[in-house]
Parts: C-alpha cells; sequence; structure tokens
C-alpha cells in the first residue's frame, strides 16, 4: 500500500509540474490558429471569430479634393472720388455688393488654382461738373485667375493667400444737366489687366462642404485699388 501511495503521488507531482512548464506560443502568420506546445496538454487558441480591427487616418474636413466649386458675396469698396472729369464737384458713393462664383482645383495638399467671374458692383456720384448738374455711376466686373496658397491652422481650419490678376471692364456713364434744357448724357468704356492679392481663411463644414471668408484687393481699379470682403461657400467633389 505505501507503494502504491508514492506511485500516485508520484504521478501527481508529474502531471503538475508537466502543466506548470514553460511553454512557446506560435504566431505564424499561415497558420490558422496559433498553438501552445510544451510537455503538458496542448492548447489550441482559435481566433479566426475575432472581430477584426480597421484603424484608418481621416483628412482635415478642410481638405480640398482636387475639383471644386465656390460662389459667394460681400462689400466692394473703390476708394474713387467720382469720375474721371477733374471739374466733378459732389457726393460719390463707391461701396456696393460684390458677387462672385468659380471653381478651382487642388493641385497639392497646399496650392490650388481658380479662376472665377466676379461683379464688385458700380460707383455712383451726384454733383456738378462745369456748373452743370451731373448724375452718373461706373460699373465694374471681369474674371479673375489666381493660385491659392494653404496652410492649416487645425483640422478644420486653413489660412490661405492668394496672387493672380483680375480682367476687367468698365463702364462710366454720365447724365448732365445744364438747367436750361440742355441734357448731355455720355458714356465711356474701359479695360485691363490688374494684380489681384488676397488673404483669408477657410473652414471645412463636412468633408465636401466648406467657408471661406476672404478681403481681396485689385490695384489701379479706383483711385486706390478696388478692396472686397467675400463670405463664400464651397462645395469639394
Amino acid at each position: 500500500l505505501p507503494r502504491l501511495q508514492a506511485a500516485a503521488c508520484t504521478a501527481a507531482l508529474v502531471a503538475i509540474v508537466g502543466c506548470a512548464a514553460p511553454r512557446s506560443l506560435s504566431l505564424a502568420p499561415n497558420d490558422p490558429a496559433p498553438s501552445v506546445a510544451g510537455s503538458g496538454p496542448s492548447v489550441d487558441l482559435d481566433y479566426s471569430a475575432a472581430p477584426a480591427v480597421n484603424i484608418a487616418v481621416q483628412e482635415p474636413a478642410s481638405a480640398l479634393h482636387g475639383l471644386y466649386f465656390f460662389v459667394g458675396g460681400g462689400s466692394s469698396n473703390f476708394g474713387a472720388s467720382g469720375p474721371q472729369n477733374a471739374t466733378f464737384n459732389g457726393t460719390v458713393d463707391d461701396t456696393d455688393s460684390v458677387f462672385e462664383a468659380g471653381v478651382g482645383f487642388a493641385v497639392l495638399d497646399f496650392l490650388a488654382l481658380e479662376a472665377g467671374y466676379c461683379d464688385p458692383g458700380k460707383l455712383t456720384f451726384d454733383g456738378t461738373t462745369s456748373g452743370n448738374d451731373a448724375t452718373g455711376s461706373i460699373d465694374v466686373d471681369g474674371f479673375e485667375v489666381a493660385a491659392v496658397g494653404r496652410y492649416p491652422l487645425g483640422p478644420s481650419v486653413d489660412a490661405e493667400a492668394r496672387l493672380g490678376a483680375f480682367f476687367w471692364d468698365g463702364t462710366e456713364t454720365m447724365h448732365e444737366d445744364d438747367g436750361k434744357g440742355g441734357i448731355t448724357n455720355t458714356s465711356s468704356d474701359d479695360d485691363g489687366v490688374d494684380l489681384l492679392y488676397g488673404l483669408g481663411l477657410r473652414a471645412g463644414l463636412t468633408p465636401n462642404i466648406g467657408g471661406r471668408i476672404e478681403w481681396v484687393h485689385v490695384a489701379d481699379v479706383g483711385a486706390d485699388g478696388l478692396d472686397s470682403f467675400i463670405v463664400q461657400i464651397i462645395y469639394s467633389l
């Protein structure tokens, strides 16, 4: 009996040592499941039913994806003193509403090219010239092309700077009345290409829709250049 008890104790001790022995974990890429091998019983781990974990890097909400369109409006200031007639004396309203719409293409993450139509409105005046009552307006519109550089300020906000050219057409009309029945209506046209530059901020509202607010200056349109303050909606394809 003592021998049987000793044999039983020895068998139990061997089983305990076998379970506690070090095991190696096999994680070969092509194995269907890892296995644990050792001097004890073999243990198979099946992870085929475990859910896959995908880590996606989302683009900033302000990112432009290739082709995009923009439309907006705001206020314009011609900074002018009146018509080209040097004898004019009176009041001038050199502010109006501006409208613009166009298309752009994001060439790089930090650079886009844009082209569009811009109507900054018109300047109006009321006064006298050469002793005659005079009223009229100067109306300007045109097309602009620009390169737009972008610098990220946050995950959905970019600072922008633009540099380009404004191809404009202008029409000045004047109505003169000498008070004696003599009425003169004159009209003259002009056009040109002038330097355009500006600064702005653009914020992403959704991955495809953003908003932009900017200041744009066109040199040599008006006495001190044409300034526009514009709010836009941008849709990116």
